[in-house]
């Protein structure tokens, strides 16, 4: 038995295909862990979206959501889509007779997966570098719990980069606002550890410092798997710290490692721009 943490696949179906065989992957016997980010962007994230939402009903497949993930949820909540977010390549999915079950299934998927019988985490971006395991477990289930009653609401007001520092005493959209943003699209921090949402490169010239390397980080001891930061190149310079996303969209890999052995399968996706 295998158990083999995949980066973000976003709609690059045939790359996942590609990444199974080369790991041989076995449904029988092996798991499939998804950092999240299915969809988006790339040509498949309808058939992408199918696949793993039909492995996780067989028992075999787990995914934490993703900020793209989130943003099919929230456009299936609204009939106003926000500029940032017009050129998505999701239309297939909302318009597909089984969208419904998808986006139900969706809504169910955990922002932290802690996956058994080891000392790994599975997030997408990262943890606050004011929580702790234990906090980031409840706040992680708090969100979800809200995620969960999509269908009523718009979920567009609980993006935005105004909330980016915790505090105990948050309350309301602001507290869910940064919980969610935390989860899904936490990069750097500054020296205060507020979380800067605009910088995407792999450093930087600013004085910001990425979320796993920030001094005194209270999560410090656990072992994290994440995605979303394709710019790092799967280099966090810390073994402890896994980046999984390796920039399939953008011309470079789809990756999986193996939890068991940790060995680092590749595939290339060259099909796509650089």
């Amino acid at each position: 038995m295998a158990t083999y943490a995949i980066g973000d696949v976003q709609g690059c179906y045939l790359e996942l295909l590609d990444l199974l065989e080369t790991i041989q992957f076995n449904e029988k016997q092996d798991r499939l862990l998804f950092t999240g980010d299915l969809v988006n962007r790339g040509p498949q994230s309808l058939e992408t979206l199918r696949f793993v939402k039909d492995k996780s009903d067989q028992g075999i497949a787990q995914m934490v959501l993703g900020n793209h993930d989130i943003s099919l949820l929230a456009l299936a909540s609204t009939t106003e889509t926000p500029l940032y977010i017009k050129n998505h390549t999701l239309e297939a999915i909302l318009k597909a007779p089984d969208c419904d079950s998808l986006l139900a299934w969706l809504a169910q998927q955990p922002l932290l997966y802690e996956v058994p019988n080891t000392a790994w985490i599975l997030v997408h971006a990262g943890l606050s570098p004011q929580w702790d395991l234990v906090l980031s477990r409840a706040l992680a289930n708090e969100a979800s719990e809200f995620l969960q009653k999509f269908a009523s609401q718009d979920l567009f007001q609980y993006f935005g980069n105004d909330i980016n520092l915790w505090t105990d005493d948050l309350t309301g959209i602001a507290r869910l606002r940064y919980i969610i943003s935390t989860f899904t699209r936490i990069r750097f921090c500054h020296p205060n550890g507020s979380l800067d949402f605009d910088e995407h490169g792999d450093q930087s010239s600013q004085g910001l410092i990425p979320w796993f390397k920030y001094p005194n980080r209270k999560y410090q001891g656990t072992k994290i798997l994440f995605g979303h930061w394709a710019a790092l190149k799967g280099k966090t310079e810390d073994p402890e710290i896994l980046a999984l996303d390796t920039g399939c969209i953008w011309g470079n890999q789809l990756s999986a490692f193996c939890l068991e052995t940790e060995i680092l399968y590749q595939v290339s996706c060259s099909a796509y721009k650089k």
